[in-house]
């Protein structure tokens, strides 16, 4: 029997794309589905938009809240679905016809309870390849992986969930304004699903100005706040890592996060994280690589 999927869409200031968005849900080919739009305070005329769309689609769910990040709408989203299966895509996303149906074929062939698809991305209205999904097994995905780049790459958008992972691993966090979707994802392995991957490209993941991801600033702070959680993390599931394999990459992070440092001219952060992997292991965080980064770092900022 098929299963209901809840369809999870925030939006914040998106009012250009969310009838794209929104008339893709409802194109879909599977049609056993609810529609649960959350406007997080939008400024734009995403109200008006979002009239239209009800008129246009009389089964849209609607619902209105002060602006308080894609993480709490999407967990206010959780709280009105009542699907089996829960689905989220950002306002500026667009799903292909058959996305929901591929990954429902994925999810109950393999038994799995997280369902992936591949992605173009849609970059000025013309579709590019995005050439990020390398990987066709997520079987046994190792939580360290999550510190070198998003294992399951893409967004919320591309990746569907049964109702029995979010029982176990709860909200999205809230205090995450960028970074909450790796976020959740690793919270999800380290709670023992497992991902099934759909060999299909479902997805247009659209790059503009107003992408989180285009903010250098917020990509720095919300990434570095990430990190320090997921170390927690690991210490909390009691996860067993080799402290050179935990220090290499906490090294492979830091450097990530610096690259955003580097990117908005701050040579003074960018210094910052190479003591902040002080912080975490002595002077055993520096190699000779990281060593000779930072004194690349401090000649930028003299």
């Amino acid at each position: 029997m098929d299963p209901l999927v809840s369809v999870i869409v925030p939006n914040f200031n998106n009012a250009t794309y969310l009838e794209e968005c929104i008339d893709s849900i409802y194109n879909q080919t599977y049609s056993k589905i609810e529609v649960i739009l959350i406007d997080d305070g939008s400024t734009d005329n995403s109200y008006e938009i979002i009239k239209k769309l009800e008129e246009k689609h009389r089964s849209l769910k609607t619902f209105f809240k002060e602006n308080g990040g894609p993480s709490s709408a999407r967990n206010l989203g959780l709280r009105k679905a009542v699907g089996e299966v829960l689905a989220f895509i950002d306002a500026d996303d667009i799903w292909l016809k058959n996305k929901l149906e591929n990954q429902i074929s994925v999810l109950l062939s393999k038994k799995s309870d997280i369902a992936l698809s591949d992605y173009n991305l849609l970059i000025e209205g013309k579709t590019t390849p995005s050439h990020e999904q390398a990987r066709t097994d997520f079987d046994n995905i190792s939580p360290l992986e999550f510190f070198y780049d998003n294992p399951l790459k893409g967004s919320a958008s591309n990746v569907i969930i049964t109702r029995r992972v979010y029982e176990a691993v709860g909200d999205w966090d809230t205090y995450l304004r960028s970074s909450e979707d790796p976020d959740y994802w690793l919270r999800c392995i380290l709670n023992g699903f497992q991902v099934s991957y759909s060999n299909t490209v479902d997805v247009l993941i659209r790059n503009h100005s107003n992408n989180a991801r285009s903010d250098n600033s917020r990509m720095f702070y919300f990434q570095l706040m990430s990190l320090d959680k997921w170390i927690k993390l690991l210490e909390l599931h009691q996860v067993q890592v080799p402290e050179n394999l935990l220090r290499k990459a906490v090294r492979a992070r830091l450097s990530r996060i610096r690259y955003y440092a580097n990117k908005m001219g701050r040579h003074d952060l960018a210094i910052s994280t190479f003591f902040i992997g002080l912080n975490y292991f002595g002077f055993r965080f520096f190699d000779k690589l990281t060593f000779m980064q930072f004194l690349k770092s401090l000649k930028k900022n003299i």
